[in-house]
C-alpha cells in the first residue's frame, strides 16, 4: 500500500500512519454494583430512621433529611465523576474511527476529558472538558490537564 504524499508549502511530507485507538473494555457489573452501593449508602439511613420510629412525624423526617442530604449530595457529586467517566469510556469503545480520528490535539479530547476528571473532580475538571472543546481546532497541539 503506497503512502500518500502531502504537500504543505514546502516540502513533501508523508502521512504518518493511523494511530490506533483505544478501545476501552466495558466492566458493566461495576457499575450496576457502583449504583446500588450510592442507593444504599444515601437512602439506607432513611429507611432505618422510618423502621425504628413507629409514628413518625413530618418534623423528624425533615431533620432527618437534613443529615442526609449533605452526604446524598457528596455520593452524587463522587458517582457523577465516575458516571459521566463511564459515558466517555462508552464513546471510546463504540464510537465510529472517523469519528474518533478527527480530534488534532494530544491526548483526544475524550482522554483529556478523563484526565481531567481524574485530576480536578466534577465541579473544576468539566469547565476545563469544555474549555478543551472550544479550543479543538485545526492545526493540533498538545495539552494536559
Amino acid at each position: 500500500m503506497k503512502k500518500k504524499k502531502i504537500i504543505l508549502n514546502g516540502p513533501k511530507m508523508i502521512n504518518p500512519p493511523e494511530s490506533k485507538l483505544y478501545r476501552p473494555k466495558i466492566n458493566y457489573l461495576k457499575v450496576i454494583v457502583f449504583v446500588i452501593s450510592h442507593f444504599v449508602a444515601c437512602e439506607i439511613p432513611l429507611v432505618v430512621f422510618l423502621c425504628i420510629n413507629d409514628s413518625v412525624n413530618l418534623i423528624d423526617f425533615i431533620s432527618l433529611q437534613i443529615y442526609i442530604l449533605p452526604l446524598s449530595f457528596l455520593m452524587f457529586l463522587v458517582t457523577l465523576r465516575y458516571t459521566l467517566m463511564w459515558f466517555i469510556r462508552l464513546y471510546q469503545r463504540y464510537a465510529k474511527s472517523e469519528t474518533r480520528l478527527r480530534c488534532h490535539m494530544t491526548p483526544s479530547c475524550s482522554e483529556y476529558s478523563i484526565l481531567a476528571l481524574k485530576k480536578y473532580g466534577v465541579l473544576r475538571g468539566v469547565p476545563k472538558m469544555i474549555g478543551r472543546f472550544k479550543r479543538c481546532s485545526y492545526p493540533g497541539s498538545i495539552d494536559y490537564p
